[in-house]
């Protein structure tokens, strides 16, 4: 299974993506790179009594994480990060034979703290923060407690997060521009 975030390509009036199948243009940074392969892809994905499952551990996907709008700075500046531990759980909604939407659906992740923070440190030089690379280190330190050890040597280093969203099938026409 891969999720991808994008664009409708025609106007909400004209198809509504919110219960239509419609074309989007897939965010570019919702593939890798390196690879062209989906940010977040699992091949666990599995439905048992209308209720589905993907990740686990040994599952990570890139995450958006915006640093200004944690701040409410009218100006954005967003870093993808890794979420461990990416798992997905929701209630499978089918058309037929075909899945049509994910309905009450979770992605949980575990988010390291050590990874935002070299996040921030690599924030470019001429980026107009409304406040210093410490200050915002030390906000992210003050209010992100780790709960999760992430790479199974027994210490905490990572922040659990759940993100409760909804999906809904759409037919992929490209990608969006810059």
């Amino acid at each position: 299974m891969n999720m991808y975030k994008g664009q409708a390509i025609l106007s909400r009036n004209m198809c509504d993506w919110q219960t239509h199948d419609c074309d989007y243009l897939v965010w570019q940074n919702q593939l890798a790179p390196e690879n062209c392969l989906p940010v977040m892809s699992f091949d666990n994905a599995k439905v048992i009594d209308g209720k589905f499952t993907a990740g686990g551990a040994g599952y990570t996907v890139k995450m958006p994480f915006s640093i200004l709008s944690f701040m409410d700075s009218q100006s954005d500046l967003s870093m993808m990060v890794d979420g461990f531990m990416a798992t997905v759980s929701g209630t499978l909604i089918m058309d037929g034979n075909h899945p049509s939407a994910l309905e009450q659906a979770i992605l949980g992740v575990a988010i390291r703290k050590d990874q935002l923070m070299e996040s921030v440190d690599n924030i470019p030089a001429d980026a107009e923060l409304p406040v210093s690379k410490d200050m915002i280190k030390n906000l992210l330190d003050m209010f992100i407690s780790v709960d999760m050890d992430s790479d199974g040597d027994g210490e905490y280093d990572a922040a659990s997060l759940g993100v409760q969203h909804s999906a809904i099938a759409g037919k992929i026409a490209g990608l969006a521009p810059n």
